[in-house]
């Protein structure tokens, strides 16, 4: 598993970014410590090995296709994007 850097200013700034995402940052006044470990959550769920095949069998069985690694990241990426832009 990744471990998130230390330096988080790339990631504050895309949380700043976000008027929703910027308003509970300012309601729940996380100290960087704390958005370090939320931002490792994600990682380590996602670096699961056993997420990681569950998520790629899944997209195969509902397309009826066998896809490399690389396209269904590519995939889940653009799902992720898409689907939290205006949340």
């Amino acid at each position: 598993m990744a471990t998130i850097p230390q330096a988080m200013t790339a990631y504050i700034r895309a949380i700043k970014q976000d008027p929703t995402a910027l308003s509970e940052l300012r309601d729940k006044h996380p100290n960087v410590s704390q958005l370090r470990s939320l931002f490792q959550g994600v990682e380590d769920w996602f670096e699961i090995p056993a997420n990681r095949l569950a998520m790629k069998a899944a997209m195969e069985a509902e397309a009826g296709i066998t896809i490399t690694n690389t396209f269904a990241k590519k995939i889940g990426r653009v799902w992720m994007q898409l689907k939290w832009k205006d949340e």
